[in-house]
């Protein structure tokens, strides 16, 4: 006879902070961060609004993007994703950089530059820096930026 089994968590629960302060300053943060005024909304508000203004469907019913949206994405807009100016990206990018084990690099390759924002940053890291993305009118922005 079979029996059904159930599986419960058994570890104990984590002892509440000693200093309730900090523990709390802990949660305000996270609300911050997340909350509907956070940068992560406020980015994904960008895009949903992007989206719906230019009525553009992101992928053929088979979860498949086709080119088409990514060329009239960067036709309307020069920074579609709004990386120039957010702080959330420029921390992004400064957190990349510093994980990277070794100063300086001979080669180095970024897929999806878009812009080419990071790769500005990287290639002053790279002997040789290669970088590539979907759509061509990026990489066209990514190469301005980097003068090439």
């Amino acid at each position: 006879m079979n029996e059904a089994r159930t599986c419960t968590n058994r570890t104990a629960p984590r002892p509440a902070s000693r200093n309730p302060k900090a523990r709390l300053r802990g949660l305000a943060q996270r609300v911050v961060d997340l909350g509907p005024d956070g940068p992560v909304a406020a980015g994904l508000t960008r895009v949903r609004t992007l989206t719906q203004a230019r009525n553009l469907r992101r992928d053929d019913g088979q979860g498949i993007v086709p080119e088409t949206w990514f060329a009239t994405l960067y036709e309307r807009d020069a920074d579609p994703w709004g990386y120039v100016g957010s702080d959330y990206e420029a921390r992004k990018y400064a957190l990349t950089l510093a994980a990277l084990p070794s100063p300086r690099y001979r080669h180095a390759y970024e897929p999806g530059c878009s812009i080419g924002l990071l790769s500005a940053d990287l290639a002053l890291r790279c002997d040789q820096l290669l970088c590539s993305d979907y759509a061509p009118a990026a990489v066209e922005r990514a190469r301005d930026r980097l003068g090439t």
